[in-house]
């Protein structure tokens, strides 16, 4: 179990993962036990011909040491989960007794290691239910304002557009917690490269570009999307990082829709 929580501590791998193969271990270890003690406790190794258990009704001690194996693992999983069929059963006191045990033990190991499992797939989730939360705030919103039809299916596509590219969380959010020296020091890796490519920095510093940097937003855009329309005040600076941008001129203007309730 030690190895197991080295590894759940350790930030690169996947938590999802270890601990589901952590709990199927920890279960295949309790089957394993229960399976060898049910072996066992019917006097199976030693000469119990006369006796009246499992072994003997089974006719087990005929069979290959494998499939005596299979017998007791197949009980006890039977038995565990609640569905056995009866075709082994206890038939002395000790293997009641013993049976019950398994049984109780049986319940609550699966349990809990259901209810493990559901619960990390639930935290695993919980990204996607905020964001679905806020997709359906901004269903709300356009409904309310009765915005066009094509304006709202443009803007479910780019909200579907950031949940495949960077499952709705922002870059600039994911590093904020980190070191400020750090930041800057990732956003140079990101954005250094076309900084240091402008004209108007040319003879600017190291200490220049990477202040410059921790300044830098990502702003995906989906293909077709306007960035600037003609005539619009540019208040940003934008940089290609990833994809082509082609310049045009449209004599189409965008016109406000005109709607007294709108607030």
């Amino acid at each position: 179990m030690q190895f197991f929580g080295s590894l759940e501590e350790d930030l690169m791998s996947n938590v999802l993962m270890v601990r589901i193969f952590k709990f199927c271990t920890m279960l295949f270890m309790v089957m394993h036990s229960f399976s060898c003690i049910w072996y066992v406790i019917s006097c199976a190794s030693h000469d119990c011909a006369d006796e009246v258990n499992w072994v003997n009704a089974a006719n087990v001690l005929s069979k290959p040491l494998i499939a005596r194996y299979a017998t007791c693992l197949y009980w006890c999983v039977a038995s565990m989960t609640s569905s056995g069929y009866g075709d082994v059963h206890a038939y002395s006191l000790i293997e009641m007794l013993f049976s019950s045990l398994v049984m109780v033990v049986g319940k609550l190991t699966f349990g809990f290691v259901l209810g493990n499992i559901a619960s990390t797939l639930a935290n695993l989730d919980s990204q996607r239910i905020e964001f679905d939360d806020h997709i359906d705030a901004v269903k709300k919103f356009m409904h309310d304002q009765q915005l066009p039809k094509t304006l709202r299916q443009r803007v479910m596509t780019y909200f579907s557009f950031i949940w495949r590219y960077n499952k709705g969380i922002s870059p600039r959010s994911v590093i904020s917690e980190l070191p400020y020296c750090m930041q800057g020091e990732i956003q140079m890796l990101l954005g250094g490269d076309m900084l240091s490519k402008v004209t108007l920095f040319r003879d600017c510093d190291a200490s220049f570009f990477r202040m410059l940097s921790l300044k830098l937003t990502h702003v995906p855009f989906l293909p077709g999307q306007y960035i600037l329309h003609k005539g619009d005040m540019g208040q940003e600076m934008y940089f290609v990082h990833r994809g082509q941008v082609s310049r045009g001129c449209s004599t189409e203007v965008p016109r406000p829709v005109h709607r007294p309730h709108l607030h």
